[in-house]
């Protein structure tokens, strides 16, 4: 997983293990917790790229938690961090086993 901040100059890389939570407690609990404009995002019937007649084309409301919402869990094995600054940029990797870290060291940007 790539995350970057332009206004921060930070850039993060994760790599680790993934697994897809759907319609567990967890992902029950994270979508009852989203406000109405956020779960709209989710409730499209149709996959997104799918041409419409009209913006009105989705869902408004549903019960339970979609399908197609779902949390990814990731265990992190390593991350990389670029801090990117004028006067020399600073990267540096963390190592982890089972959530605990292992090593880190500073690398050449």
């Amino acid at each position: 997983i790539l995350f970057y901040s332009a206004t921060q100059h930070l850039q993060i890389r994760l790599q680790g293990v993934a697994q897809l939570r759907i319609e567990d407690a967890l992902c029950l609990q994270l979508w009852n917790n989203l406000p109405p404009h956020g779960r709209s995002s989710y409730l499209s019937l149709t996959a997104p790229g799918t041409a419409c007649k009209s913006l009105d084309e989705y869902a408004t409301e549903i019960e339970q938690v979609p399908t197609n919402f779902c949390v990814m869990d990731v265990r992190a094995t390593e991350i990389e961090t670029l801090f990117l600054y004028r006067a020399g940029n600073q990267r540096a990797c963390f190592q982890y086993d089972n959530g605990k870290l292992t090593h880190s060291t500073f690398l050449q940007p």
